[in-house]
């Protein structure tokens, strides 16, 4: 007997719901960045130097940004999504949430740019 299909909707369904969880926490930013400084201490591939930029850079730039820039965060979410280790996950709840968002907003604001645009275009 094959569970496969079985083992993919249980998998599926937990994401689902761990996802909406994240994105319905509220909580203080400033303690969300040192709790994954701290975290990020205890952890043997990532520098002090990329640790202290967070610190002190990470409202200076988009989630986007920090998502694609050449540091730990996208290699650490990417570990704790495909491993679904959630103290990985809850630890960067807050820049999973901030990173959603500026997607949607991203989206938003593509939309209605489209809507802005005339509907037949003329050469």
């Amino acid at each position: 007997m094959n569970n496969g299909p079985i083992r993919y909707r249980k998998s599926k369904a937990y994401t689902q719901l761990l996802k909406e969880a994240l994105l319905e926490i509220e909580d203080d930013d400033r303690k969300s960045i040192k709790d994954l400084v701290t975290y990020c201490r205890e952890q043997e591939d990532i520098t002090e130097d990329q640790i202290k930029l967070i610190e002190r850079e990470y409202r200076d730039h988009t989630p986007i940004w920090w998502y694609t820039a050449p540091y730990f965060m996208y290699s650490m979410l990417n570990r704790g999504l495909r491993q679904m280790d959630v103290d990985i996950i809850l630890k960067m709840g807050f820049f999973i949430r901030h990173l959603h968002q500026h997607i949607t907003d991203l989206y938003h604001e593509q939309q209605n740019s489209k809507a802005a645009m005339p509907s037949k275009f003329q050469v």
